[in-house]
């Protein structure tokens, strides 16, 4: 997902191609972070980025795009919630050339006996996962 300021010119739209984004400033994750690559590659696909700054704090970028001097991008799953959303300082856009799924899995011996702690932290994960499925009105 992209997120905007409030008062940028994209937060009407409800999506945006990457050709849209590299017009405008752009503020991404530091190259310690895997999705800088992934970004800077999908951007790239349309020309070249206007990268204004990268950052290595989450909270840093949230803040930057709130500002209005750039646009960022997380995983809808994390600022879903976020009270920059929420409060609506920062307006999510879909991006119609992205539209990834990530799955989840767990692996373990199928002849060893799992802990109470393995059990119980497998039972979390349900729980959490019918939640988001909730929350992103997904299908199972």
């Amino acid at each position: 997902m992209a997120y905007v300021s409030r008062n940028h010119d994209l937060a009407g739209k409800t999506e945006v191609s990457i050709k849209e984004l590299i017009r405008y400033p752009l503020v991404l994750f530091n190259q310690s972070f895997r999705m800088h690559a992934f970004i800077y590659n999908l951007l790239s696909k349309a020309g070249e980025p206007r990268v204004l700054m990268t950052v290595g704090n989450p909270e840093s970028l949230k803040r930057v795009v709130a500002e209005g001097l750039a646009i960022g991008f997380y995983p809808n799953i994390v600022l879903k919630f976020d009270p920059f959303v929420q409060n609506g300082d920062i307006v999510a856009l879909d991006i119609m050339e992205m539209h990834k799924l990530t799955e989840f899995g767990i692996l373990y011996k199928k002849d060893s006996r799992l802990s109470l702690a393995s059990r119980e932290f497998i039972n979390e994960l349900k729980i959490q996962a019918v939640k988001m499925q909730q929350a992103f009105h997904l299908q199972s």
